[in-house]
Parts: C-alpha cells; sequence; structure tokens
C-alpha cells in the first residue's frame, strides 16, 4: 500500500506548487523518546521498533485538518472503525487489548493498536484529549465519518471537522493550539497504555513545506523496504 501513500504526499504537494489551495502544511514524527511519565520528565525510549510519521493539511478556509498517518512496528489488525458494541467495563467486556471485535494479525498482542489521539499540550507535558480517531470508548471515536484504516500497511487517514471533538474542544477552539504547537499526536498499545509512539504536530514553514515533505516521503519509502 506504498503507492496510496505516495500519492498522498504527491498530491499535497502538487497542491502546494501550483497554488491552487492556501493549504497550511504541518508534521509529527512519532517516536518514543517524546513519551512523557505520568510523574513528568522524559521517558525512556524503549527501543521496541515502532514509530511513525503524519502529516495533517489544515484547508484554506481552516475548517478542515486531514492526516495521513503511517506507522511501523506496529499491528492495526485489531483496530476497527465501527464503534465497539460492548463499551469498556461493561458486560462481557474482553479487557483492553481484547476488543470484541477481534486480535491483532500479528501473534504478539502487545503492539495492537487499541487508542489513537490528538491531546493538547506542549513539548514534555501530558494532555487532555482533544480529538479521538481509534479507541474502545464510542465518545473517543470522533471521525466516524472520514477515518480510513489499510491494516496491512499501517496506514491511517482521516480528517478533523470544524465541529468535531472532544469534552467540549473541536478544531475550531483547537486553532490557536495547533499554530502554537500545543497538539500531539499519540498512539497506545497493550503493553504501553498511556502512550507507546507520540509525535508534536508543528508547522512546516515556507519554503521548507515541499522539502520536508520529500523527506517524509523518503522516509515512509525506506520503512516499507525495510517491512518487505
Amino acid at each position: 500500500m506504498r503507492k496510496s501513500l505516495l500519492i498522498t504526499l504527491l498530491s499535497i504537494c502538487t497542491t502546494i506548487a501550483t497554488g491552487a489551495a492556501q493549504a497550511i502544511i504541518f508534521q509529527a514524527h512519532l517516536t518514543h523518546g517524546q513519551e512523557v511519565l505520568n510523574g513528568g520528565g522524559q521517558a525512556v525510549p524503549i527501543g521496541e521498533g515502532s514509530s511513525g510519521f503524519a502529516i495533517f493539511v489544515l484547508n484554506d478556509t481552516q475548517t478542515r485538518l486531514t492526516y495521513d498517518v503511517k506507522l511501523t512496528g506496529l499491528d492495526l489488525g485489531m483496530v476497527n472503525t465501527v464503534p465497539p458494541t460492548v463499551p469498556p467495563g461493561g458486560p462481557g467486556d474482553p479487557g483492553i487489548g481484547q476488543t470484541p471485535f477481534g486480535a491483532g494479525t500479528t501473534a504478539d498482542l502487545n503492539d495492537d493498536v487499541f487508542r489513537g489521539h490528538i491531546h493538547r499540550a506542549l513539548v514534555g507535558l501530558n494532555g487532555g484529549i482533544v480529538f479521538g480517531f481509534i479507541d474502545q470508548t464510542i465518545a473517543l471515536l470522533n471521525d466516524q465519518n472520514d477515518l480510513q484504516v489499510d491494516k496491512a500497511a499501517l496506514h491511517i487517514t482521516g480528517a478533523w471537522d470544524l465541529n468535531e471533538g472532544n469534552a467540549g474542544a473541536n478544531l475550531g477552539t483547537e486553532l490557536v493550539n495547533l499554530f502554537a504547537g500545543g497538539l500531539y499526536i499519540n498512539f497506545h498499545t497493550r503493553d504501553h497504555s498511556g502512550g507507546e509512539i507520540r509525535g508534536q504536530i508543528l508547522r512546516v514553514p515556507e519554503p521548507a513545506t515541499l522539502a520536508l515533505l520529500s523527506l517524509g516521503l523518503v522516509g515512509i519509502v525506506g520503512w516499507r523496504r525495510k517491512a518487505s
């Protein structure tokens, strides 16, 4: 599925180059080292081989933020875009990492992604969830209309629309934090329920946008080659 992500990146580059829209580009490199311990301080990199790269595009009216995420070293097999029928903690709940809609695609349960969110906090701090796209709680599935998950390619796409969000937050209220570098994307797994990989969402300044997108594209190709 490398081809589909390359097409997405090339499409973004073309849009910027032609000036067809005044899109604003953000990116996030997801690593272990950006995770923050609950008690504060820098989390120690766990070296499990998982990482990620995400591109975000804010439209010219600033009413829609699309996201395109490529992960490596994780398992999206248990993720379902349909809300679970059994609420966590309720009757029949099989527990974290064992959702009602099945297990992952690998034998290792610890690499199963069961939560994916955007949080509000600056680098080095933990913050609340302002937008959820993967979760076992229906209230945190805030992108039920656009979310697409390619489990085999570890590729996630979707869009954060103006009025979507969690706990009173939405894209409109979070734009100031987005531009200030005060949002991060976080993926949680069975063995790292507080977060396994995290990346601060940072604006890509012009004229570096195309160059950095190209670097991200090259990095994704490299990940794919290593995985094959």
